[in-house]
């Protein structure tokens, strides 16, 4: 399991399906609650403030040396838990509806092509225990969450948070998804190898900037705030 985990662990935690019995241990109760995974990312400091994550978290990966339980791990992000259970490594994922639309537009890649992508060979996991078929996301989901967010401080002056976007809108021209300089570099794709020996092994890593599946970044209403932006109702799972 990986990717999109926030809304579901909350769902349940909050429906008291996990239970947390020792304070600051919401990892080590998942953890006890689903046994082996791959939660990329969770060793690390960021994530592992207090040290007492188990190193079940990590036993489903399989990124090689410093990738391992990264965010560059094998079994990171949405194809990456994917791609867990595809390769029968994993009995669950939790993945978007659109998983294998992601899926198929990699499926020229050598390093997925192996997989299967048909969706009759996959079922969905409904809160209400039942199953159903891949397509029928919009009644068997665990909520829907916003996109990712390139957030700054509200405290910025209008004038700072407009030099911000033009950068970012600028930068997406040259090296974004049919850029004009998109044969040199690709800020939405890690994958590619470049021709710059001392970079090509970086280069390699995954969601090494942006997520691997961005397709193109979009400008926001001015006013948008983050409780905005994330709904009502993530913020009450953000509690749990």
């Amino acid at each position: 399991m990986a990717a999109g985990w926030v809304y579901p662990i909350g769902t349940l935690l909050k429906n008291n399906y996990i239970e947390i019995t020792e304070c600051n241990a919401l990892v080590k109760a998942v953890a006890s609650a689903f046994g082996h995974m791959c939660l990329p990312g969770s060793l690390t400091s960021l994530y592992n403030q207090y040290g007492n994550n188990p190193t079940s978290v990590c036993e489903l990966c399989t990124g090689q040396n410093e990738e391992f339980c990264s965010t560059s791990d094998t079994f990171a992000g949405y194809d990456g838990a994917f791609r867990c259970v595809a390769e029968g490594i994993g009995q669950l994922a939790f993945v978007r509806h659109d998983i294998f639309d992601i899926i198929q537009s990699l499926v020229n890649n050598s390093e997925v092509s192996s997989i299967s992508v048909d969706p009759a060979s996959y079922q969905l996991l409904c809160p209400d225990g039942k199953t159903a078929a891949v397509t029928d996301y919009a009644s068997c989901n665990w909520g829907q969450v916003t996109s990712n967010v390139i957030l700054t401080s509200a405290v910025r002056e209008p004038d700072i948070v407009k030099s911000y976007k033009d950068f970012l809108f600028t930068v997406q021209q040259l090296f974004g998804r049919g850029g004009r300089l998109s044969s040199s570099f690709q800020i939405f794709n890690s994958e590619s190898s470049y021709p710059v020996d001392v970079f090509k092994r970086v280069f390699t890593r995954k969601n090494l900037m942006f997520s691997d599946t961005t397709q193109s970044l979009i400008d926001i209403v001015d006013t948008e705030t983050y409780y905005s932006w994330v709904g009502k109702c993530l913020q009450v799972i953000l509690i749990f």
